[in-house]
């Protein structure tokens, strides 16, 4: 049995490796953090796998800032500064390797008690991204 286990343990990494990043945590294979800076903004970042498209990674990076929100007791936020980086995954198969580009965005946050009477594309109403997108 111990040797089926090691026979079977490169097509498990093979498995793990290949799949699109989810939304969770942060672990190896990508995820979301935030980290609270001074002055009661965040910042949040989701990084994807070399298999996680842009827009995904866009999406779950408003996903985590929208559930943050919520769970910090407010409605809205809004979004002072945004960036995306790409980077490389490189793989390594059998007799080659080949690379694939991950993304990675982040942006810093404040949380709103209510909904500002200027608007702008930057403010989110995160009960209602979660209602929309919140899969």
């Amino acid at each position: 049995m111990r040797y089926l286990f090691l026979a079977l343990l490169p097509l498990y990494a093979l498995l793990i490796c290949s799949c699109a990043t989810p939304y969770q945590a942060a672990d190896l294979s990508g995820g979301y953090t935030d980290i609270p800076q001074p002055y009661g903004t965040y910042i949040v970042e989701f990084q994807g796998n070399g298999y996680t498209s842009k827009e995904v990674v866009s999406k779950y990076l408003l996903r985590r800032c929208a559930e943050l929100t919520i769970k910090k007791g407010f409605r809205y936020f809004q979004i002072f500064d945004r960036s995306s980086k790409e980077g490389v995954d490189y793989h390594y198969e059998g007799k080659g390797s080949f690379s694939l580009s991950k993304y990675i965005e982040r942006a810093e946050i404040k949380f709103l008690p209510e909904k500002p009477k200027a608007t702008s594309e930057s403010i989110y109403d995160a009960k209602l991204y979660l209602e929309m997108y919140g899969d």
